[in-house]
């Protein structure tokens, strides 16, 4: 084997073994992001259905990441995986995060979540429904937050204090409800 043939080799096995490490790293970080959600799901909710579509109520389907069942009703979550500094409005058509010196901007995810919760409403007619924007990943909010965006942290902080003793109603038969009109993606 020549000499130039030994350190392609080489190099290709470092190249090779950068990307391993980088992938696992990659991997192990969506894994604790996710067992931050997988905690508030368990945290505040008996079950829950997660990316799947159901009616909007005009003929056409909606996407729904997250909707929860909870001892007070159902939750329905929107979920952004944003870091960084967060700038939001409830009346801002676009909002932008910075991190790293790098900054985008993306629609305002707060029409979308009244036309979910409107979907599930038009399912479920008066069953109590709250709905969140929620950043599922270390989203700071320097300027302030509408009231329908939280962090997973802020989440489980406010539910976590929720009194179990408080007025429960059995939603079983509206959670059958929804669960029979879901189509998973």
């Amino acid at each position: 084997m020549s000499e130039s043939t030994q350190t392609s080799v080489i190099v290709t096995m470092l190249v090779i073994s950068i990307l391993l490490v980088a992938i696992w790293a990659f991997v192990r970080w969506r894994r604790s992001q996710n067992t931050e959600l997988q905690r508030l799901l368990r945290t505040v909710s008996q079950e829950a259905l997660i990316n799947f579509f159901i009616p909007d109520g005009a003929g056409g389907e909606i996407h729904i990441d997250h909707l929860l069942l909870t001892q007070h009703g159902l939750m329905l979550l929107e979920t952004k995986d944003i870091q960084g500094d967060v700038f939001a409005g409830d009346r801002m058509d676009t909002w932008s995060a910075n991190h790293q010196g790098t900054r985008f901007t993306f629609n305002n995810p707060i029409p979308m979540l009244q036309a979910r919760s409107a979907a599930v409403s038009s399912l479920v007619p008066g069953v109590p429904l709250e709905s969140r924007v929620v950043f599922i990943n270390q989203a700071t909010f320097p300027k302030g937050h509408p009231a329908t965006v939280s962090t997973v942290a802020t989440l489980i902080e406010e539910y976590s204090s929720v009194d179990a003793a408080e007025d429960q109603t059995d939603f079983s038969d509206h959670w059958q409800t929804i669960k029979s009109a879901a189509v998973f993606a």
